[in-house]
């Protein structure tokens, strides 16, 4: 039976509304980043939904930072990637020289940094795989929940 994750963050308000603690955002801790990073445009990979569904885009656009994504093909292969590969524990240079050629695409498109939209694409690739800089979302999350957490 197929199934679909709603990402937790889509559903943020009415989180905040029904709880007594902060809701810490995993898109705003990564826009805060990035803002803080002086980013204005920045290529998003992720899952294919993570891509296209336009929630990145929305809440990057009102922090005043352009999402870019690789085409259509490319969302495709990386897609398969995470699901077939990653998230199966299968890493391969293949794959890992893939996503490369694509931050460097982004980067061609004027991308000023890279967004990891997805757990599993840290376990291939980090900061000096990458010819952009990299903001790791789940990374940059764990931060701010730690951060919080300490203060």
């Amino acid at each position: 039976m197929p199934f679909c994750l709603l990402p937790i963050h889509k559903v943020a308000a009415s989180i905040q509304r029904a709880v007594s603690v902060p809701f810490l955002h995993l898109l705003e801790a990564t826009a805060l980043q990035l803002r803080i990073g002086g980013i204005k445009k920045a290529g998003l990979i992720g899952t294919k939904f993570t891509m296209t569904d336009g929630f990145y885009q929305e809440t990057m656009t009102n922090h005043g930072i352009e999402i870019i994504t690789p085409k259509n093909a490319c969302q495709d292969e990386i897609h398969r990637i995470i699901f077939d590969e990653l998230c199966k524990g299968v890493l391969t240079i293949k794959a890992k020289n893939y996503y490369q050629c694509v931050i460097d695409e982004l980067k061609e498109q004027g991308a000023m940094a890279v967004i990891f939209g997805c757990t599993e694409i840290g376990l291939l690739l980090n900061a000096y795989d990458s010819s952009l800089p990299v903001f790791d979302s789940i990374s940059i999350h764990i931060k701010q929940v730690v951060d919080w957490y300490i203060r």
